[in-house]
């Protein structure tokens, strides 16, 4: 393994000069359940709802917002018997994921209903997953949709769907990880790529990534913590990658962990063919002490070459220690990375019915250049968020902020809490970093940014404001 020692750079090239962008607004749906926020498709804007009739609704919005036509699909929700999960934009096709219950099988099945023109409509209907109730859910009267619990995620080159199956666990009746991962060929969602269906069981708190590589195999990486007294201490964290061959059966393994090593976090990417590890070590229980990029052999997934950074200057201005944890990161065309991390911590985790409190605080953006090794921070931003979550509802969300790469333009949309307002960050082609703000909130108000509440298309950015029940469009 060979250490290189690399210099640290500051590109102080944030402008303070804040401005409000004036959107547009149209008219949200009234009265309804589930809302998804999809896109375009040709020259109108969609999103689709769940109204009080239990009808799955296509709304068609013009350019403008300024009027709307609203399609009822050929599909109604019955209590207990079938879960909306998500809506995407697929080869400019709507396409419907619905958990379905099967009491024959005792099962919840995952099916993607495809709408093959946006003013038919009628569905095409496909079999993504299938997920078998757990034999004590009658006993803790369990909820069917507890079990509906899949992760749908496009593929970056939008040419494949990832289905992902949750595994329980039978003592604190949450998800616990992965299960299964079915692959599915866009174009065709009847043609399923692979199934990868061999993990072993894990502890309690696991997040998984995956992502399928060039070559077929499917590398995974897994943290997890244990439940016992010291579960706060580095000892308890474990950082695992896993490379799963075309059979499914995991081929290497690598544990990104020791008491020397100090991990703290990892995220992983492939980058022209080769393996990638990034994250964060630390020098204590919580502090982050520098930035690691380790290359790794795709054959055996060993460590053939590491980078180790001192990051000190990301505390600049700050009352924290807590460490950093990726958030996103994208690849420029001149082979640099744009990387958004984020300050992160459990402070206490949930059981059923009871509140998961997470603390995010400070984030930053920085560069990394894979040529010259050279790291650059942009920016370093104050937040200060602790919010309350019932992990059955949202286990494993990461944080209040949104990431958009688009041109080579970086674009982060954030809530700043000292000023009540939602806050876009844009850094341009030349590294030049700037923010605006889109909304002034007010105290009371409520923002949440996931995927199906904004929406980037054309370098406008819609969103919805659920407090006032209005879709906006950001010309950015």
């Amino acid at each position: 393994m060979k250490k290189i020692i690399v210099l640290f750079f500051i590109l102080n090239s944030f402008s303070n000069n804040s401005q409000t962008i004036n959107p547009i607004w149209g008219e949200l749906p009234e009265k309804r359940k589930e809302i998804n926020l999809l896109g375009k498709i040709d020259n109108n804007y969609y999103l689709t709802y769940v109204n009080k009739n239990n009808r799955l609704i296509l709304r068609k919005y013009t350019l403008d917002l300024s009027s709307f036509t609203d399609l009822e699909l050929n599909y109604t929700f019955k209590n207990k018997e079938n879960f909306y999960q998500k809506s995407l934009i697929i080869n400019n096709k709507v396409t419907y994921f619905i958990a379905e219950a099967n009491t024959e099988k005792k099962s919840i099945e995952l099916f993607a209903f495809v709408q093959n023109n946006p003013d038919s409509a009628e569905l095409s209907k496909y079999s993504l997953a299938e997920n078998p109730l757990w034999k004590g859910a009658k006993f803790w009267a369990l909820k069917l949709d507890f079990f509906a619990n899949f992760d749908i995620e496009l593929s970056d080159d939008k040419t494949k769907i990832y289905a992902q199956v949750s595994d329980y666990s039978t003592e604190i009746l949450f998800p616990i990880g992965t299960k299964e991962i079915n692959v599915y060929d866009c174009s065709d969602l009847s043609k399923k790529i692979h199934t990868y269906n061999y993990f072993p069981d894990r502890s309690y708190l696991t997040k998984n990534r995956f992502q399928l590589l060039n070559n077929g195999h499917l590398i995974l990486s897994d943290y997890y913590r244990s439940t016992s007294k010291d579960s706060k201490k580095l000892s308890s964290k474990h950082f695992l990658i896993k490379k799963f061959g075309t059979d499914s059966i995991p081929k290497k393994s690598i544990e990104l962990f020791s008491e020397e090593d100090n991990y703290a976090s990892l995220y992983e990417k492939e980058i022209d063919n080769e393996l990638y590890t990034f994250g964060f070590k630390s020098n204590s229980q919580l502090s982050t002490s520098s930035f690691y990029i380790n290359k790794h052999n795709l054959d055996d997934l060993k460590i053939k070459d590491s980078i180790k950074i001192d990051v000190k200057e990301f505390y600049k201005d700050t009352k924290n220690n807590l460490s950093y944890h990726i958030h996103s990161m994208y690849k420029k065309s001149n082979n640099k990375l744009i990387i958004v991390a984020q300050q992160f911590n459990f402070i206490r985790s949930g059981y059923i019915n009871v509140a998961s409190i997470f603390d995010y605080q400070n984030f930053v953006i920085f560069t990394y250049d894979l040529n010259t090794n050279k790291l650059e921070l942009k920016k370093v931003i104050s937040f200060n968020y602790k919010i309350e979550l019932i992990a059955r509802d949202d286990f494993y969300m990461f944080s209040r902020l949104k990431t958009y790469f688009n041109d080579e333009n970086l674009l982060l949309i954030y809530r700043d809490r000292e000023s009540d307002t939602i806050q876009i960050i844009k850094m341009d082609n030349q590294e030049n970093v700037q923010n605006n703000i889109l909304i002034n909130e007010g105290k009371d108000h409520r923002y949440i940014f996931y995927d199906y509440y904004t929406k980037l298309v054309d370098n406008k950015l819609l969103i919805i404001d659920t407090k006032n029940d209005k879709i906006g469009l950001f010309n950015l």
